[in-house]
């Protein structure tokens, strides 16, 4: 898988990735954040804080996060992690995660929240290294900070 940043003018190519026929609440919150409009108002707040970064296999987009700036804590904050759900399960989940985190360590701290029904980005987070720190917070979702 190639991992790149994807100028805006491209946001189009994220048709490539399939919403899941049914998926978990969890899940369902990511995609719908991609598919649903809000990607497209993070666009227009954050517009040149933005970075949408993509895993391209065989010429298709098969996953997509979101980084942005975070004042409350002063990091680079990633959002929804979406992998096609015909992608699950072959390491695209830990790839973005690892880029993503590398990406916003260049500028300092990254943080990101996991529900802690996301087993799998719950294992990919806990596997990274240097290891984050880890808290729950109020409302059921697993923080973690790097550095």
């Amino acid at each position: 898988m190639r991992i790149f940043f994807l100028r805006l003018t491209e946001i189009g190519r994220l048709a490539d990735i399939e919403p899941t026929p049914e998926p978990d609440p969890w899940a369902e919150k990511a995609e719908q954040f991609v598919f649903d409009g809000e990607l497209a108002e993070f666009v227009r707040r954050y517009k040149d804080d933005l970075s949408i970064l993509v895993g391209e296999q065989d010429g298709l987009v098969v996953a997509v996060g979101v980084m942005y700036p975070d004042p409350k804590f002063y990091a680079t904050r990633l959002g929804s992690i979406v992998v096609d759900h015909r992608a699950r399960r072959s390491g695209y989940g830990m790839a973005m995660l690892q880029a993503m985190v590398s990406e916003g360590l260049k500028t300092g701290n990254v943080c990101w929240l996991v529900h802690p029904n996301n087993a799998g980005m719950l294992i990919c987070a806990r596997r990274l290294e240097p290891k984050p720190d880890e808290a729950s917070i109020d409302d059921g979702y697993v923080m973690f900070i790097a550095p």
